[in-house]
C-alpha cells in the first residue's frame, strides 16, 4: 500500500533490509509518526505496535527495562487505535499494556 507519502514508501521498502533491532525500532517510529501526520492513525498504530514488539524481544535488556520500552511504544499504538476509532484493537492493545505494566511490577 503506498500512503501517497515518498518518505513512507521509501522508509517501507529499506525495512526489511536493516539488521540491528534499535535500527528497525527507529525505522518503525519514523513510519508510523509520518503516516500519524498524514492522517493515518491505524495504519501508523500497527507500526507503533511493532516497534513494541521488536522493543520487548530485545534480549540483551532485563525483562522490566524491556516491557517499560515496550510500553511506550503501545500507548502511542493505543492513542492512534482511539483516533481511528478501532475499538477491538485498542481493546487487544490496552490488554496487551495491562500484561506488560504487570512485568515491570514488583511481585
Amino acid at each position: 500500500m503506498n500512503s501517497g507519502n515518498p518518505v513512507v514508501y521509501l522508509l517501507r521498502e529499506q525495512f526489511g533490509s536493516l539488521i540491528g533491532i534499535p535500527q528497525k525500532i527507529e525505522a518503525c517510529d519514523g513510519i508510523a509518526d509520518s503516516l500519524l501526520q498524514l492522517g493515518q492513525a491505524g495504519e501508523a498504530a500497527m507500526w507503533y505496535e511493532a516497534a513494541g514488539l521488536l522493543m520487548y524481544r530485545r534480549s540483551e535488556l532485563p525483562p522490566e527495562l524491556r516491557a517499560l520500552y515496550a510500553i511506550e511504544e503501545y500507548e502511542k499504538a493505543l492513542r492512534c487505535h482511539s483516533e481511528a476509532r478501532d475499538d477491538e484493537a485498542e481493546a487487544t492493545c490496552s490488554e496487551l499494556l495491562r500484561t506488560l505494566r504487570k512485568v515491570c511490577t514488583p511481585a
